[in-house]
C-alpha cells in the first residue's frame, strides 16, 4: 500500500514537471526541427551532415548527425562560418545544450553548382548560349575584321572578333565583367576559367583535355585579356587606337603562342590557288585567295634555304620565314616586328634582340618583290 502511493506521488510530480517547462523550451523557433530536405535524408545513412546555405539567423533550421546516427538538435549561433579554415564561411556553429555556446561547428557538403555544364563541349556552349540569350549585339568592321560585343543592361556578357579573310577569330564570354570562357572558333578549342581567372577545364573539339597541359595553361593566360582590342574597336579614345595599332593586322594572326600564330598563317593559307616557277635553280610560288597573293614564296633545294611570306587583302607583309633557320617573324600594320617564333623548336621567342628586329624590319620584310618580279607583279 505503501508502494503504492509513493508511485502515484511519483507520476503527479513527474507530470506536474512535464507540465511546467520554460517558454525557451516550447519556442518552435528556437529549436532545431526535424524536418529537413530531402538531400539531408539521403545523406542520413553516411552520417553526414548538410546544412542549408540560406539559413543565416539564430533561429535557423538545421539537423546535426552524431557518431550513432541519431539526430541531434540544437540552435545555429551566428552567421555561416568557416569551420576548417579554407576560407570560405559556409559552415554552422551549433550548441546542442542552450548554453549559448558552440558546441559544434558542421561544414555543409553543399556545392555551388557550376555555371557552365562541363559533360560535353556542346553541353558547354549550351551553357554559355544561355548566358547571353537576350543580349544586345553592336558590331563595327574596320578593315576586314569584325568586332562585336553583346550586353544585358550595361554588362558586356560577350565580345568577339572574327576576321573573315584569315577564318580566325576569338570568343569571350563574361560574368560580372569576368572571362569565364574563351573559343578559337577555327580550331574550336574552348577554354574554360575559374573565378580567379584560372584555366579550370579545355576542350579540342569535341573531346574533353583530361590532362591539361603547361603550355594549354600558358595559352588561356596569355588568350585572357586578349578582349581589350575588342573593346577598343568600340571606344573613340586614344589609347583605344594605339590598343588597335599594337595588335597585328588587327587580329588576323593570334600571337598567343607557337600554336595560335601556327594555326593562324595555316587558315590564311586554306584554299588559296597557287602559281609555281622555276628559275636558275630556285622553286618560286605564290597563291591567291579570290584575287589578291595571300602566301609567297622561294626556295633553293640545293642549299636548302629560302623565304616564305604571307600577305593581308590590302597587300601588307604580316608574316616572313626564314626557311633554312626555322625563323618567323609576325609583323604589325606598320611593318615593326610584334612576335617571334622559333618553328623548328615549336616555341615563341619572349625577347627578340634589337639587332633581329632591325635585320627583319629592314631586309626581310621587303624581300618578297624579288619573288613578285619573276611572275611580273
Amino acid at each position: 500500500m505503501k508502494f503504492s502511493k509513493l508511485l502515484s506521488l511519483s507520476l503527479v510530480t513527474f507530470a506536474l514537471l512535464g507540465c511546467n517547462q520554460t517558454p525557451a523550451a516550447n519556442n518552435n523557433d528556437n529549436l532545431i526541427e526535424d524536418a529537413v530536405s530531402q538531400e539531408q535524408d539521403s545523406n542520413y545513412d553516411s552520417g553526414e551532415t548538410t546544412i542549408p546555405a540560406n539559413k543565416r539567423s539564430n533561429s535557423s533550421k538545421i539537423i546535426a548527425r552524431n557518431s550513432n546516427k541519431k539526430n541531434k538538435t540544437g540552435n545555429q549561433i551566428g552567421p555561416k562560418f568557416d569551420c576548417n579554415g579554407d576560407g570560405k564561411a559556409n559552415g554552422a556553429r551549433i550548441d546542442y545544450n542552450d548554453d549559448g555556446i558552440p558546441d559544434d561547428c558542421i561544414e555543409s557538403n553543399k556545392k555551388a553548382k557550376s555555371v557552365i555544364d562541363e559533360t560535353s563541349y556542346n553541353t558547354a556552349l549550351k551553357s554559355l548560349d544561355s548566358i547571353i540569350k537576350g543580349c544586345q549585339e553592336s558590331t563595327k568592321t574596320p578593315r576586314t575584321t569584325q568586332y562585336t560585343i553583346c550586353k544585358n543592361g550595361e554588362k558586356i556578357v560577350k565580345a568577339t572578333e572574327y576576321n573573315s579573310e584569315a577564318g580566325a577569330g576569338l570568343e569571350f564570354w563574361f560574368i560580372d565583367n569576368r572571362v569565364i570562357a574563351i573559343q578559337r572558333p577555327h580550331s574550336q578549342e574552348l577554354f574554360l576559367y575559374d573565378n580567379n581567372g584560372k584555366l579550370k577545364s579545355k576542350f579540342n573539339y569535341p573531346k574533353k583535355v583530361r590532362d591539361i597541359s603547361n603550355q594549354d595553361r600558358q595559352d588561356a593566360k596569355l588568350l585572357y585579356n586578349g578582349y581589350d582590342r575588342i573593346i577598343a574597336a568600340f571606344n573613340n579614345n586614344s589609347s583605344a587606337k594605339i590598343a588597335q595599332n599594337n595588335s597585328s593586322q588587327t587580329g588576323i594572326i593570334d600571337e598567343t603562342s607557337f600554336q595560335s600564330i601556327s594555326k593562324s598563317l595555316d587558315s590564311i593559307t586554306k584554299g588559296c590557288q597557287k602559281t609555281e616557277k622555276a628559275e636558275n635553280g630556285n622553286n618560286y610560288e605564290i597563291c591567291k585567295k579570290g584575287g589578291n597573293i595571300i602566301n609567297a614564296s622561294e626556295y633553293n633545294a640545293e642549299v636548302e634555304a629560302g623565304l616564305a611570306y604571307w600577305f593581308s587583302t590590302d597587300g601588307k607583309v604580316i608574316a616572313a620565314r626564314y626557311l633554312a633557320s626555322g625563323d618567323l617573324y609576325v609583323f604589325d600594320s606598320n611593318g615593326k616586328v610584334s612576335s617571334k617564333i622559333d618553328v623548328y623548336q615549336s616555341k615563341k621567342i619572349n625577347n627578340i634582340s634589337a639587332e633581329d628586329r632591325k635585320q627583319a624590319e629592314e631586309n626581310l620584310y621587303f624581300n618578297h618583290k624579288d619573288i613578285f618580279k619573276v611572275f611580273n607583279l
